[in-house]
């Protein structure tokens, strides 16, 4: 999951609907979900492997470039071809958000055999899913 923020000032409303015209002066994107997750645990010291999967997508490019420029380990993370990587992305206007604009799609996501890990080696696991779909019974 890859969270986007577009920041912008407005000084009218649009025609259309009641809502401002935004601006863009300022766009930047960051890790979240379980990349926020993983990225704090980065910074506070941590050697970090991220499991899981994203789309074959420019954002699913974006995420693990974020990632792997922190120094976090994405071997492990999946792409699914055909598959949007889940993007939040947030419209702020004069310090307030507007809008904010979902793209997902949730998916009964199974790791390859080849994914396995010896969980052993980890001091620590975390699991996030935000009932996505990448938590499920096999």
């Amino acid at each position: 999951m890859i969270d986007h923020y577009i920041i912008g000032t407005s000084n009218r409303m649009s025609p259309e609907a009641p809502v401002p015209v935004v601006i863009p002066e300022q766009e930047y994107s960051i890790p979240g979900g379980a990349g926020n997750v993983a990225m704090n645990l980065s910074l506070m010291g941590a050697n970090v492997t991220c499991v899981g999967c994203i789309g074959d997508d420019n954002w699913g490019k974006k995420l693990i470039s974020i990632l792997k420029n922190e120094g976090i380990n994405i071997e492990a993370i999946n792409i699914i071809n055909n598959h949007p990587t889940t993007l939040k992305q947030r419209i702020y206007s004069d310090g307030k958000q507007v809008a904010r604009l979902d793209t997902e799609k949730i998916i009964n996501w199974q790791p390859d055999s080849e994914m396995k890990h010896d969980y052993n080696d980890y001091d620590i696991i975390i699991l996030s899913d935000y009932n996505k779909g990448v938590l499920n019974e096999p």
